[in-house]
């Protein structure tokens, strides 16, 4: 019996597709290429927690705290405008699973032309608009220093930052592309070279102890340029035509993108408010160099919540594609399967690191005192709920439930963020955490096991 599961598990490493003219074919083809794709994304985000790990000892002691939060609170700004894509982004990988599900190899050529289109239009005005307001923002209150020769590094940073942020608006954008097509194992790779170049890049520059901008661009930068390579695969498989621009289709393609988008555009940017300003706000009413201290917690944390976000992304294509062709036992299998080994997984992790991390921080940085544990304890509790709540989000994301998750996101983010406020001025960065877990807990994760569960229930009976 045991052998039998084992030749099972290992026929999905078969690059032959299998045959979906069945049920059973279909779900075994999904689960072959969410297979490819969490090994794919296991080396591309390795190479990338190696990163992680490697640049701090490489930059810290040279930058020091102050200058080494400055590059995280800018870096951190890049997760924060990433609603800037109005949610079309995240809205096109549902639409070429569609197309992609139906076989339809025009319908999805001129989608993915169109989106790309769209999204580099997007980014050019966003760049036109953006630049010229870059010296007449208050920066100074937003991320503050005590040396001042640290502000005029500041603004360089920004601006190397801006011109990368709207490349990376289309650029992005292709990953999700693959995605979609459920390839994403093809873009992880391509991901996973990208983070090996940049980490050379670090190396070097921290040798000549390089500024923030350098590194900001050395990150930042060489991953989003890497897409590039995706680009020129997706135009050898004949899936970007520029023939799509003279498709009578263009108006109201544009109008289903943007209104399938915008609600994606709500649920981002409600989301990227209460998770991604925590480093500004932390930046803002306690000062740069404390940034660093919450950076180094949220990288120890990363090898909870990304390996599980691996195992979880390819999953949202496969809901899509089970969700179009109505195959209900397969979402339920899966969602139940992803929701409890997710939430086992999550809650080993959490216990083993922050068990372990007085050990991990002397073996990493040589210094204990940076992070106490009572950080360390509540940060892991919160990675919890998020890992539990990501693996919840594949699937409502997969089925197209996207309005649900901007009432409770939005609810979230309404008592969220200015209770974050508060509670940093009061209790410090511990109760920023904190605040941020009670609210997940009771706008989030509660009322989908309470109030939405019956109409969730539709897509498993």
């Amino acid at each position: 019996m045991f052998i039998a599961k084992i030749s099972n598990y290992i026929s999905y490493l078969s690059h032959k597709p299998f045959d979906t003219t069945t049920p059973e074919g279909c779900h075994r083809e999904r689960y072959r290429l969410a297979l490819w794709s969490v090994l794919a994304n296991t080396f591309s985000t390795g190479i990338s927690m190696f990163a992680l790990l490697i640049t701090v000892p490489m930059t810290l002691p040279y930058l020091g705290k102050e200058r080494f939060g400055v590059w995280m609170t800018v870096s951190s700004i890049a997760a924060l405008l990433s609603f800037l894509d109005f949610g079309i982004g995240n809205g096109l990988i549902n639409r070429v699973a569609h197309a992609n599900s139906k076989g339809d190899s025009k319908e999805l050529s001129f989608i993915i032309t169109h989106g790309l289109a769209l999204l580099t239009l997007i980014g050019l005005v966003i760049g036109l608009f953006t630049f010229p307001l870059m010296n007449y923002l208050p920066w100074e209150k937003i991320i503050k220093v005590s040396d001042t020769a640290n502000s005029s590094e500041i603004h360089t940073t920004l601006f190397v930052f801006l011109f990368i942020f709207v490349a990376s608006i289309p650029l992005n954008t292709i990953q999700k592309i693959f995605q979609g097509m459920q390839l994403a194992w093809q873009a992880h790779l391509i991901r996973g070279l990208g983070s090996f170049i940049s980490l050379i890049a670090v190396y070097l520059l921290a040798k000549q102890h390089a500024g923030v901008p350098s590194l900001l661009f050395a990150t930042f930068g060489i991953q989003t340029v890497f897409p590039l390579i995706l680009l020129c695969v997706l135009i050898k498989m004949n899936v970007i035509q520029f023939s799509a621009f003279r498709h009578q289709g263009w108006i109201s393609e544009s109008s289903s993108l943007i209104k399938t988008g915008g609600l994606f555009f709500l649920l981002q940017i409600s989301g990227l408010l209460v998770w991604s300003i925590d480093s500004i706000i932390i930046s803002s009413t306690l000062g740069a160099a404390s940034v660093t201290k919450f950076a180094l917690i949220q990288r120890l944390f990363q090898f909870v919540l990304v390996p599980l976000a691996i195992i979880n992304s390819p999953l949202w294509s496969a809901y899509a594609d089970a969700h179009i062709r109505g195959d209900k036992s397969f979402i339920a299998q899966t969602l139940k399967k992803s929701l409890i080994s997710t939430m086992l997984i999550a809650l080993t992790s959490v216990v083993l690191i922050s068990s372990l991390s007085s050990h991990i921080f002397r073996l990493w940085i040589h210094d204990v005192s940076i992070v106490p544990s009572s950080l360390v304890w509540s940060y892991g509790l919160l990675i919890f709920l998020m890992a539990t709540g990501n693996s919840l989000a594949m699937f409502l994301n997969g089925v197209g439930e996207i309005k649900s998750q901007v009432y409770t996101v939005s609810f979230f983010c309404l008592i969220a963020v200015p209770l974050k406020y508060f509670s940093i001025t009061k209790f410090g960065i511990v109760g920023l955490i904190w605040t941020t877990i009670i609210s997940y807990a009771v706008a989030v994760l509660m009322p989908y096991f309470t109030f939405f569960r019956p109409r969730l229930m539709r897509y498993f009976v």
